[in-house]
C-alpha cells in the first residue's frame, strides 16, 4: 500500500495516513470472484415415495364442492394442467430454511444448479398429502410458502410456492424472477444429492 505524505500550510498531517488508508479498504468492492452469501440454511432430509404416473390436471383439481385439498392459481392452470409426470422412483428431497430474501437465480445457484434445484409436481404431492389438513411435518403450515422448482408442461423451470391457508394448499406458479425475492423464513425443497 502506498504511504500517504501530505503537508498543509507547512502542517505535518502524516497521521492522517491511516485514516485515508482505512477508508480506501473499507471502500473497495468485494472481489468479483467471491460467491454472494447462500440466501439458504440447509436444515435437514427427507424420503419421498415413489409414484405412480400424475396428471396434473386431474390430481390438483380445485372444483367446489369435490372437497380438493388444493387451490391453484391460474398460472398453475396454465403452465402445469396438461404435464403428465411418469412414475418415479423414490427419493429424497432436503429442505433449506430462507435466512435472507433471496431471488430464485441466487436459490437455485445456492443449491447446486437447475439439476439439483428441480423437484417434481409427484414430490408436491406427496408432502402435501403428509399434512392434508395442514397438521405439522416438514412443510410450513404458518402461511409461508414452501417453494419448489419444477419444470412446467413446457420444459421451463418454474418456481411454486405450496402455502397453507388454514383449508387448503395454495398452490402458486411463478415465473423465475430476479426482481421479487422471496422472503426469508420461507422454506426451499431440492433434490438431495
Amino acid at each position: 500500500m502506498a504511504e500517504i505524505e501530505v503537508a498543509i500550510s507547512g502542517k505535518d498531517v502524516s497521521g492522517y495516513a491511516s485514516i485515508f488508508a482505512a477508508k480506501a479498504a473499507a471502500g473497495r468492492k468485494k472481489s468479483d470472484s467471491e460467491p454472494p452469501p447462500s440466501p439458504v440454511l440447509f436444515i435437514s432430509s427427507v424420503e419421498i415415495s415413489a409414484s405412480e404416473v400424475l396428471s396434473a390436471r386431474e390430481h390438483f383439481f380445485d372444483r367446489p364442492g369435490f372437497n380438493s385439498p388444493y387451490l391453484v392459481d391460474e398460472d398453475f392452470r396454465q403452465w402445469f394442467f396438461e404435464k403428465v409426470e411418469f412414475a418415479q422412483f423414490a427419493c429424497a428431497y432436503a429442505f433449506f430454511k430462507m435466512i435472507t430474501d433471496g431471488v430464485d437465480e441466487a436459490i437455485i445457484a445456492s443449491l447446486g444448479g437447475e439439476s439439483l434445484a428441480e423437484t417434481t409436481l409427484a414430490g408436491i404431492s406427496f408432502l402435501t398429502g403428509q399434512q392434508r389438513t395442514g397438521e405439522g411435518g416438514v412443510l410450513l403450515t404458518n402461511g409461508h410458502a414452501n417453494v419448489f422448482y419444477v419444470r412446467d408442461q413446457f420444459g421451463v423451470l418454474r418456481a411454486i410456492a405450496a402455502s397453507w391457508s388454514g383449508l387448503h394448499w395454495d398452490l402458486n406458479a411463478n415465473a423465475l424472477d430476479s426482481s421479487h425475492p422471496w422472503r426469508s423464513a420461507r422454506r426451499v425443497f431440492t433434490l438431495k444429492p
